[in-house]
């Protein structure tokens, strides 16, 4: 019953007849900065507060929470509190559902109910897997190699282009590289089929070489480097034969020096490239000043995941998904620019927009002021538009979840993403508030069982005639928030020295889905969105509406939010 946030006023507003005038009354979301200079610091006040700030400073990454902090006002996001709950699980022994975070967002508020919740079964450890020819792949990773072989393509590459102001030194990177290649098994594995049996082979040795390529002065020195880049992110890989990452360092005139670094899917993801990038500067600056190797050995490894992941138990899980996705449409009926053809075409482009900082502000103060994270507010308004674009009442998409909800997890490289449907239903007459409302409740139980796979939920749903193909994800979407995941990876703390001066962009002519959202909130610099589509089936011009349409949609809710 604590409010999260408290306004000081020298005299309540009142109307003519004398009465409290709440309309002149100060909106408290406009005063919900994260770190306010009245805000007043209380320390936890007993073992129970003093664990909950424990575990929220490591997912923060902050030093000292006060017990009044306000979870969403100080960086917390849905990835973020999934962190918080696997934690409070594996160490005081209450398994919670991920609401609890989203209505007491304070440790004053949640305190007092995790006293009275009944203990649960505790998270225990991920057991290593005895060594053998091969291995089960995970759920995640049989439905990437399924969707490899069908598109035949690219499209389940992850590139990246980075500037460097200075000469890389290719000898440390090829060693700080090699040292990676040896701490992570899922670096050094082959997938094939074994007497008709989807497996994994872990190598025991694989080198991964550096390629070097000299750029001299001339006047068409970007248009080359451009089409280093490009050839490099839309290159295939054999899932049979190791390795599936490659690097190229591209020499400039000037000492100027771009690292390309293009992974597969099936052996990372988004958090895991946060983690590679990490681990491959510290090893870096460790060869290159003579040091020996800093890192710590992992007690398990992907293959040992996957084997226990084969064990679960997802009955719970899986009722919640077939009840909640009884009759669901199959698709979102959006109007196409080109008829689709009868070949599965995968080509595809994306346009950027930038909210202004001035709107990314708006809408974070409506997230605080509705305690949800700001992915809610966004995939409500990206709802909106399917909605006002398709005609459709009955909207359901797939939205990307990172799966690490086991702690031991977290310092791993590989694929655990995981796919969930998120259905709402919209009508035109529904406030946006109604519709937030619904969007949040649905995200809250969806990553309550998000580790049930994707793939055996589309068996049983059995909407494809037995072949695993995505019924939900004609629409995908994936929000990546400036306040990252922060992981511990045995080293203490880590600052990175080597830091690129620019992200190079790629053309990468593929596309997953008919539309895929990626948001990444900037932070002061505001919020990006990237809308990848089906070229076969979008023109430019479309999409480049869909995208009006958003950002006129946050300015409007902006302004009906304040009014």
């Amino acid at each position: 019953m604590i409010p999260a946030r408290f306004i000081e006023m020298e005299r309540l507003p009142l109307t003519a007849n004398g009465k409290l005038d709440r309309r002149a009354l100060p909106d408290p979301t406009e005063s919900a900065a994260p770190r306010a200079p009245e805000h007043v610091h209380v320390a936890p006040r007993n073992d129970l507060e003093c664990a909950l700030a424990r575990i929220w400073g490591e997912a923060l990454g902050c030093s000292a929470i006060s017990i009044y902090d306000d979870f969403f006002a100080i960086g917390g996001h849905s990835l973020i509190a999934l962190q918080v709950a696997s934690r409070i699980h594996r160490r005081l022994g209450v398994k919670i559902p991920l609401r609890w975070l989203f209505e007491h967002t304070t440790i004053a508020a949640l305190a007092p109910i995790l006293a009275t919740a009944a203990p649960s079964e505790a998270l225990g450890d991920i057991p290593p897997t005895p060594c053998q020819p091969h291995y089960p792949l995970s759920h995640a990773q049989q439905r990437v190699w399924l969707d490899d072989q069908a598109a035949g393509a690219s499209n389940y590459n992850i590139p990246e282009a980075l500037l460097f102001e200075e000469r890389l030194d290719v000898e440390a990177l090829s060693r700080a590289i090699a040292a990676l290649v040896e701490r992570h098994e899922i670096l050094r594995t082959r997938y094939l089929l074994v007497d008709g049996e989807l497996r994994q082979c872990v190598l025991d040795q694989l080198r991964v070489s550096v390629r070097e390529e000299e750029l001299a002065n001339e006047p068409a020195i970007q248009e080359r480097m451009q089409e280093i880049i490009d050839g490099e992110a839309s290159a295939s890989f054999d899932l049979a034969a190791p390795p599936l990452l490659r690097f190229t360092v591209v020499r400039q005139p000037a000492s100027r020096d771009t690292l390309i670094i293009v992974m597969h899917h099936i052996v990372g993801d988004g958090w895991s490239l946060g983690l590679f990038h990490r681990e491959l500067s510290l090893l870096y600056e460790a060869f290159r000043h003579g040091q020996a190797n800093p890192l710590p050995p992992l007690r398990i490894q992907y293959k040992d995941y996957a084997a226990w992941e084969a064990t679960r138990n997802f009955e719970r899980e899986e009722r919640y998904w077939l009840a909640n996705l009884a009759g669901a449409p199959t698709r979102i009926a959006l109007k196409h620019d080109f008829a689709p053809s009868d070949e599965d075409s995968m080509r595809g482009s994306r346009h950027e927009r930038n909210l202004a900082p001035t709107i990314a502000d708006g809408l974070r103060r409506l997230a605080l002021g509705h305690s949800t994270p700001l992915s809610n507010v966004v995939l409500a308004l990206f709802k909106l538009l399917l909605f006002r674009t398709s005609g459709q009442q009955d909207v359901c998409l797939g939205m990307i979840f990172a799966n690490r909800n086991h702690p031991e997890i977290e310092r791993l490289i590989g694929f655990f993403v995981n796919v969930l449907p998120i259905r709402t239903q919209l009508t035109a007459e529904m406030e946006f508030s109604q519709l937030l409302g619904q969007v949040t409740k649905k995200v809250q139980e969806a990553l309550d069982h998000g580790s049930y796979p994707f793939d055996r939920l589309v068996r049983h749903l059995d909407r494809a005639g037995g072949s695993v193909v995505r019924p939900f994800l004609d629409v995908i979407y994936a929000f990546q928030s400036g306040s990252q995941v922060h992981v511990d990876i045995g080293v203490g703390t880590w600052e990175a020295t080597r830091r690129p001066l620019d992200s190079l962009d790629f053309a990468f002519p593929f596309a997953k889905a008919e539309l895929c959202l990626n948001v990444a909130d900037h932070g002061r610099k505001g919020i990006g969105l990237t809308l990848e589509y089906n070229s076969a089936l979008f023109a430019a011009s479309t999409i480049d509406g869909y995208l009006d349409a958003l950002e006129q949609f946050a300015k409007s809710l902006i302004a009906w939010s304040q009014s």
